[in-house]
């Protein structure tokens, strides 16, 4: 398991570095907007994790990509796709919001402009937060809920674990399991 470990490791650092050095990030498929918010959020986690494992050239290199796509993401988000502001209960903008939250966690301390990336996710999410339905639902229905969600409960642990804002204990957050199981 050792060996398979560290295939895994350094195919998750190629995969890390492949991303934040490709050109553009696009896609054929109708929903294009949505790969940023993927990649972002993909990028943030793996800058994070594989911190110690990267030179300080590649942290650089990851460092500026994540910092550019989480500004351009902002742009998106209040600028360029004005329903992302407010559209609480749509899961692209949980999606595309909680990569913003994500960029600002990895790089708090490291971009000056993480503070604004902070600021917009927790103006977001407060306000998403206050309005979800208290029985766990998705005013979407079913499968948009789970993926959705998944952003939801994602941006819940962060500002839990490094905000202190403790999202989970909200109706929502706790009858969602519940709505889940019973679409099954």
């Amino acid at each position: 398991t050792t060996a398979l470990a560290l295939v895994d490791f350094d195919f998750a650092k190629e995969q890390l570095l492949r991303i934040a050095t490709d050109q553009e990030w696009s896609t054929n498929e109708d929903l294009a907007y949505l790969v940023p918010g993927h990649f972002i959020l993909g990028m943030a986690l793996g800058y994070d994790w594989l911190y110690e494992a990267l030179t300080p050239a590649e942290r650089s290199t990851v460092r500026a990509r994540l910092g550019r796509e989480a500004e351009a993401q902002l742009g998106r988000i209040t600028r360029e796709r004005a329903w992302w502001r407010n559209q609480y209960l749509q899961n692209h903008s949980h999606s595309n919001t909680a990569s913003l939250a994500f960029a600002s966690a990895a790089l708090r301390g490291e971009d000056p402009r993480a503070p604004a990336w902070e600021r917009e996710a927790a103006r977001f999410f407060e306000q998403t937060f206050a309005v979800l339905p208290s029985d766990g639902s998705s005013l979407e229905g079913y499968a948009y809920a789970g993926y959705g969600g998944e952003y939801l409960l994602l941006y819940a642990l962060l500002a839990r674990d490094l905000l202190g804002e403790d999202y989970t204990d909200r109706p929502w957050a706790r009858r969602f399991p519940q709505y889940l199981l019973h679409g099954l």
